[in-house]
C-alpha cells in the first residue's frame, strides 16, 4: 500500500518500545492514511497498545513480513472504505487476518468508514466495481481472487463498528467508539464472531443494557415484523427505517408485503415467525382495526415468550398512548364503538393497548430536535443490541 510517507514519524518511532497488546490495521489509501489512519494510532497507543500497519515496515521488505506482524498480533482493525479494494496487498493481508482468526489466533474488528455494511458484504457501487477491476486485471490467478472472495464475506459479517458516510459525527467521536470497544476487547481472552453492526448513533435511553456489547452468535437474518399507521408515515418514515434494517441484514416484513385480498391469518403467520415487532405508536394508530389486530396478535406472541417487542412512539407522547388521551384515545373510543357487536375483539384491542405501551422502547417527541434518520439509526442500533443481549441470555 501506498502512504508511507504519510505517517507521522512522532508516533511511528515510539511503537517498538510499547509493551502491550499487538494491534494490525489493514486499510487502504492515501486520504485515509492521511487523515482518520494517522488520528486513530495514536488513540490506540495512549491504550498502551503496540500498533502494527504496513507504513511501519521497511520499504522494499516482502508483504509476507506483515503475516508475521498479524501472528504475533492479538486485535487485527480492518477499515472498510471507498478505495479498499483498488489495492491486492489489501486484501492479501485479509486473507491472512481470515486465517489467523478461523484459528483463533486474532480477534478482528470490521470497521466501515463512511460506507454502508450492505455495499461491503455485496460488492456494491464503486467498491464493488473497483474489486471486480482487480480481478480482472489479475485474472491468471483464481485462486487468489477466491480468497479475496472469502475473506471479504467472512470479516464483513462480524460484529463491527460503523460511521455512515453522511452521518454528522466527527471522526473523532467515532475513535473513541472503537477505542472504547478495543479497551472491551483486551478484557476479554476468547472473543467469538459476532454478527451484528453496532453504529456510531446511541439513544439516550438505550432498551437494553449496556453490558450486553459483547456477546455470542446473533441468529441469521434476524425477521422483524413493523406495525404501524398511515400512508403519509409509510411513505417516509417507514420506508426510510425498513431500508435501514435491511441494509443492516435484517428481514423486515409489514402488512404492504402480502399480496392484495390477503387475511389476517397470513400477517399472524407472519407476526409468529418473527423474532422482534415494532410497533409504532403515532396519533393516527388507533384508527385502523388491522393496527389493533396486529397488535392484539404481538400481545399473544409476547406473552408466550417467543417475540420481543419494542413499542415506538413516533412524535406521539407516550402518556397520550398509555392513558388513551387526545385524538389517540378518541380514535380507539370511536374504532370499539364502532365494534361493539364484537366485545371479546375490542377487549383484546384493549389488553394490548394497556399492555404494549409499558415495555420500554423508544420515543420521538414531536417538537424533537433530532432527525428521522438519527432516530432511526438509533433504533436500528438498539435492536441489534437487543438482539445480542436475548442471545446472550439462551
Amino acid at each position: 500500500m501506498a502512504g508511507a510517507s504519510l505517517i507521522s514519524s512522532s508516533w511511528s518511532s515510539n511503537v517498538s518500545s510499547i509493551s502491550g497488546p499487538k494491534v494490525f490495521i489493514n486499510f487502504g489509501g492515501k486520504q485515509l492514511c492521511q487523515n482518520f489512519v494517522k488520528c486513530l494510532v495514536p488513540a490506540l497507543m495512549d491504550l498502551n497498545l503496540n500498533v502494527f500497519i504496513d507504513e511501519l515496515e521497511k520499504r522494499g521488505k516482502h508483504i509476507f513480513s506483515l503475516f508475521d506482524r498479524k501472528s504475533e498480533s492479538r486485535i487485527a482493525l480492518v477499515i472498510f472504505a471507498e478505495g479498499y479494494t483498488e489495492s491486492k496487498y489489501c486484501l492479501d493481508e485479509l486473507v491472512q487476518i481470515k486465517e489467523c482468526m478461523d484459528q483463533k489466533n486474532l480477534r478482528v474488528i470490521p470497521i466501515f468508514y463512511r460506507i454502508a455494511p450492505g455495499v461491503v458484504q455485496l460488492l456494491k457501487g464503486n467498491f464493488g466495481d473497483q474489486f471486480r477491476d482487480l480481478i480482472e486485471r489479475c485474472h491468471h490467478q483464481p485462486e487468489r481472487h477466491q480468497k479475496w472472495i472469502e475473506a471479504l464475506a467472512s470479516v464483513s459479517q462480524l460484529f463491527a463498528l460503523s460511521l455512515p458516510k453522511y452521518s454528522e459525527k466527527s471522526d473523532e467521536d467515532f475513535i473513541n467508539l472503537i477505542i472504547k470497544e478495543v479497551g472491551n476487547m483486551r478484557s476479554y481472552t476468547s472473543v467469538p464472531a459476532r454478527t451484528l453492526t453496532h453504529t456510531i448513533h446511541k439513544a439516550s435511553n438505550s432498551i437494553v443494557p449496556a453490558s450486553s456489547f459483547v456477546g455470542r452468535y446473533l441468529p441469521k437474518d434476524p425477521q422483524i415484523f413493523i406495525n404501524f399507521r398511515g400512508i403519509k408515515l409509510r411513505k417516509n418514515f417507514i420506508s426510510f427505517l425498513a431500508a435501514a434494517l435491511r441494509d443492516a441484514r435484517f428481514n423486515v416484513f409489514m402488512d404492504e408485503d402480502e399480496p392484495l385480498g390477503s387475511d389476517l391469518d397470513n400477517l399472524f403467520t407472519r407476526i409468529n415467525e418473527s423474532n422482534i415487532a415494532l410497533v409504532i405508536f403515532s396519533k393516527d394508530y388507533t384508527t385502523s382495526k388491522w393496527c389493533l389486530d396486529e397488535l392484539a396478535e404481538i400481545k399473544k406472541c409476547k406473552d408466550q415468550g417467543h417475540l420481543r417487542v419494542i413499542p415506538i412512539f413516533y412524535k406521539i407522547e407516550p402518556l397520550v398512548v398509555k392513558q388513551l388521551r387526545g385524538k389517540f384515545g378518541d380514535g380507539f373510543r370511536d374504532m370499539k364503538r364502532n365494534h361493539q357487536h364484537e366485545p371479546e375483539r375490542t377487549q383484546e384491542w384493549k389488553d394490548a393497548l394497556v399492555s404494549i405501551p409499558l415495555i420500554k422502547g423508544m420515543s420521538l417527541p414531536e417538537q424533537s430536535n433530532m432527525t428521522d434518520r438519527d432516530f432511526i439509526n438509533s433504533m436500528v442500533d438498539d435492536i441489534h443490541l437487543l438482539l445480542e443481549h436475548m442471545e446472550s441470555g439462551r
